[in-house]
């Protein structure tokens, strides 16, 4: 399959509510909880109750679908402190039957709904087929041009539902819940399809997902929830994608967000869910990295590896609103994961919206209306529920893609109930229909795979995804291995402006079927808005990972990132792979500096190579005191003072000191002083790599 590649973080639109006192806890720092997740030997309450009481917490009980976790609260701990209270998560993690204790922090996700200008779609544009117009009596059927219901050049708003409906697939026995807000379960177009086994309200700890209609903005679950599986022919509002499907809620954006509250979500009955629909997601605003964390992480593999008895449940994932903040969704730690599948959005006659996110890491699109490239059409948007009954018509962004995706794969499931999670994956590569075709970059990937940035694979279609999934045979067991990378201190060190290649042969031959390959690295670098990566494969093109952003510029360390490529099909992945690491020009770099006194706190966030930190550091003050002493005044357009020391007269000197720090080391250790990122801007050095390996996942 094509080449889809990312680096872990995040993105989104609407604001979820949070503790009012900490409103933007990515921007101004981690906010803790007084609750722990504690992993223990056993899967014993008694033990947990134990465990607990000795140190002072209280037991809450186990984590759902975690065996083995358990969520501890200190009541002497304040409920939201912008400190770590290690002085409690020490004495846990010490003790004989503690595997592993992590204190809880606030997680901000934000929903990935796209205000509509309209509120009605307008009729003159609707050529409509006769024969479509009778197959529902639902009032707003007609405006549902999505199924595939027009004549003319409107079909390219075609993602086959219609044509699938005619061969009686209608998501019958599939069950789909959606992760957010809540679900109006009672709303006249929903109450008959509502599923209580797959609804949970893991804010307020109860089985009923209603949400809070008290606070706006709490119609996006229900939104949602009506795209999938609105019941046809009740006279009601509109029809769902697979209108026969079971729905469920599972209400999570109402409240204070954790780790522990997300795996809740996440892993909730995976045997019964099949599809799990998700439009939501970190900050859109081109500067949030985010990611699921571990909890959230190990309860999503579990569903994976034993939900659907064994086959794998779908996680579906809306790629987020972030294209007018030129964000990246190679940025999403959710999208980007290999058992996700993300969708994007495109308009009516199948151009790139301006507030999807382009990117190596989608998987496909839909259509979603907006007004397409060179405003050739007006401006459609999808049919669904609301809360207090309400029937809208102005729905979009891809809080719309992500649930009419699960509606497509609940037909396809209904279709072929044995299909696997990946077999799904294969699927959407074979069967996307190709948009656009002079407008967007297509290219052939190793595998002979048409893959584009702005739209993936192309645009989904369920009577395309169901004909193939009648003939296809079942992908053969995952086979997963990882391999370590080396570094040196050349190789390690990321240069201004300039870029650094890191080379690992793979000598393994175990995978002769590449699926996903995943880059994991741990870096410094000075301001993530500069820095980008590119994956080239064995064969095929390159694919830029984290491309260089106008806002992405906030002061970040970039810890256990990690690269995707999506190679479905690649031949013998055996060979050398380069990551090309790249600092970039930024805006800011060259803005004039301010004529300061030296001193060693204000050496340590200008020095060149940092060699003001470990065993250089004397010789270095020495060296940098006796450049300000001949030379104090420095131009307020220039960096003179730090030209002289390494340009000037002290020169020599001071490339000795700097070649002395470079001696080879074959691992970057975090006590490496010397591999800090320099603290002014045009600096040599802009970052550093820790550590890397690459992890294949595929076939043999």
């Amino acid at each position: 399959m094509a080449l889809r590649v990312i680096l872990y973080g995040l993105i989104l639109c609407l604001a979820v509510h949070a503790d009012q006192n900490f409103e933007d806890g990515e921007t101004d720092g981690e906010i803790y909880t007084n609750s722990w997740v504690v992993q223990l030997d056993t899967h014993d309450e008694s033990v947990a109750d134990e465990v607990s009481a000795s140190l002072g917490f209280k037991n809450h009980g186990t984590i759902a679908n975690l065996p083995g976790y358990f969520k501890f609260e200190h009541e002497q701990t304040e409920r939201r402190h912008r400190r770590s209270s290690e002085h409690h998560t020490q004495p846990l993690l010490k003790h004989p039957r503690v595997k592993w204790a992590q204190q809880q922090t606030l997680l901000f996700r934000y929903k990935r709904g796209f205000e509509a200008l309209d509120e009605h779609i307008s009729d003159a544009r609707f050529a409509r087929a006769a024969e479509n117009r009778r197959y529902f009596n639902d009032p707003q059927w007609e405006h549902q041009w999505y199924f595939g219901t027009m004549q003319g050049d409107e079909t390219r708003g075609n993602l086959g539902v219609l044509d699938a409906v005619k061969r009686g697939y209608t998501g019958k026995g599939v069950v789909v819940s959606i992760v957010d807000d809540g679900l109006d379960h009672a709303h006249p177009d929903l109450k008959r399809n509502y599923d209580p086994a797959a609804s949970i309200d893991v804010n307020d700890n109860d089985a009923d997902p209603t949400p809070n209609v008290n606070k706006s903005g709490n119609d996006h679950g229900t939104k949602c929830g009506g795209e999938v599986a609105a019941e046809a022919n009740n006279n009601v509002c509109g029809v769902g994608i697979a209108h026969d499907a079971k729905i469920g809620g599972i209400r999570m954006l109402d409240g204070p967000i954790t780790d522990e509250i997300e795996a809740k979500a996440l892993g909730f009955n995976c045997d019964h869910i099949q599809i799990y629909s998700a439009s939501w997601g970190p900050k859109d605003d081109g500067k949030t990295f985010g990611k699921p964390e571990p909890l959230a992480t190990e309860a999503m593999e579990r569903c994976i590896r034993t939900g659907r008895q064994g086959k794998g449940v779908l996680y579906v994932w809306a790629t987020g609103n972030g294209g007018y903040s030129l964000d990246d969704c190679n940025c999403d730690g959710y999208t980007s994961k290999p058992i996700t599948l993300s969708v994007g959005s495109i308009s009516r006659r199948g151009y790139y919206t301006g507030y999807d996110e382009k990117c190596p890491s989608t998987m496909a699109v839909v259509y979603t209306g907006d007004i397409g490239k060179n405003k050739r059409e007006s401006s459609s948007y999808l049919v669904t529920t609301s809360v207090f009954d309400q029937c809208v018509t102005s729905f979009s962004g891809t809080s719309c893609a992500a649930p009419l995706a699960a509606g497509i794969f609940a037909l396809v499931l209904e279709a072929e109930p044995s299909l696997t999670w990946r077999d799904v994956q294969h699927l959407v590569v074979r069967t996307a229909h190709k948009n656009d075709p002079d407008g967007a970059s297509w290219s052939t990937n190793a595998a002979g795979h048409k893959y584009s940035r702005s739209y993936g694979f192309g645009v989904l279609n369920a009577m395309s995804l169901i004909n193939a999934a009648k003939e296809w045979k079942h992908v053969g067991e995952q086979l997963t291995y990882e391999l370590p990378g080396t570094l040196t201190r050349d190789t390690a060190v990321i240069p201004s402006m300039r870029d650094v290649e890191l080379k690992l042969n793979n000598d393994k031959d175990n995978i002769r079927n590449l699926e996903h390959m995943q880059f994991v690295l741990s870096t410094e670098h000075r301001r993530r808005g500069t820095l980008s990566f590119t994956l080239p494969p064995l064969r095929g093109p390159h694919r830029d990972c984290c491309p260089k952003g106008r806002l992405m510029t906030l002061l970040l360390d970039l810890k256990n990132g990690l690269l995707q490529a999506w190679n479905s099909g690649m031949k013998n992945p055996k060979g050398e792979w380069t990551v090309n690491i790249r600092d970039e020009k930024s805006d800011n770099d060259y803005a004039p500096r301010k004529n300061i006194q030296y001193d060693e706190a204000e050496s340590q966030q200008r020095d060149e190579l940092d060699l003001s930190h470990g065993r250089f550091k004397e010789d270095y003050m020495k060296l940098a005191a006796r450049s300000f002493e001949e030379f104090p005044q420095r131009s307020e357009d220039e960096p003179s003072f730090r030209r002289e020391l390494t340009h000037g007269r002290f020169k020599e000197d001071y490339m000795k000191l700097a070649g002395g720090s470079r001696q080879p080391n074959n691992v970057v250790s975090d006590e490496s002083d010397w591999c800090r990122p320099s603290g002014s801007l045009q600096g040599p050095v802009a970052g550093c790599v820790r550590e890397w390996s690459l992890v294949m996942y595929g076939t043999a």
